[in-house]
């Protein structure tokens, strides 16, 4: 039914706690594809199954048959590499507008290289990775322009990736830092305030008392 209904999909959003079937004719009627773990796509701009288990192989089938991606979100995919990533920025990066990373523990800025070289149009980018660190910010934050939100959970991020967002992400809106960024002071949020004209929401941990300060207060206190 699913299959049916929906042949135009442009958001993907895989959990690998998540474990949802559908018959499989209807995938392969549509795409004639089908990875191992049990992704399968349903069309050019479709996906039909979100299984238990998302590697490099399930990436290589959306590239393939969601061209037309706009809206991805990968969530505790432990078999995900930057092999799979990079294969999907290739395939998708043009229409590709928003990027959330969470969990994916074999990730790297590896992975933030292919996205900046081949997602100019990217609007919003969501990360919260172990293994990132300044490299990969500073790669985004020089290819892609147009980010209108990121929001940033790294614990090897500091104030340098944050001078960089100032300077070059012109266009950000809003920037969310959470609880693991250990290493970002108020040097790196008066860089982003003072070159982010367009800035108007801005989500910080206060780590002394452990809450968060937001939007115009905060965007202020650092301009």
């Amino acid at each position: 039914m699913l299959a049916r209904r929906f042949v135009n999909i442009r958001n993907v959003f895989t959990d690998e706690r998540l474990s949802i079937s559908l018959p499989l004719h209807y995938a392969n009627e549509k795409c004639g594809s089908e990875d191992e773990m049990g992704l399968y796509c349903l069309s050019d701009t479709g996906l039909t199954t979100l299984d238990c288990y998302v590697g490099d192989q399930g990436t290589v089938v959306v590239g393939k048959c969601c061209r037309q991606l706009e809206d991805l979100n990968l969530r505790f995919c432990k078999g995900l590499t930057d092999t799979g990533l990079i294969v999907l920025a290739i395939s998708c990066g043009k229409t590709l507008k928003s990027v959330g990373v969470v969990a994916c523990a074999k990730l790297t800025n590896i992975s933030l290289e292919a996205i900046e070289y081949h997602c100019r149009s990217l609007e919003k980018l969501s990360l919260d990775l172990e293994f990132i660190n300044n490299k990969g910010i500073l790669v985004v934050a020089k290819g892609c322009h147009l980010l209108k939100v990121l929001k940033l959970q790294c614990i090897n991020v500091t104030d340098e990736a944050l001078q960089a967002v100032g300077i070059f992400c012109l266009s950000l809106e809003l920037l969310a830092l959470y609880s693991d960024c250990y290493f970002l002071s108020d040097k790196g949020l008066e860089a982003v305030a003072a070159g982010c004209s367009k800035l108007h929401i801005l989500k910080s941990m206060d780590y002394a008392d452990k809450t968060f300060i937001t939007n115009e207060e905060a965007i202020d206190m650092f301009r």
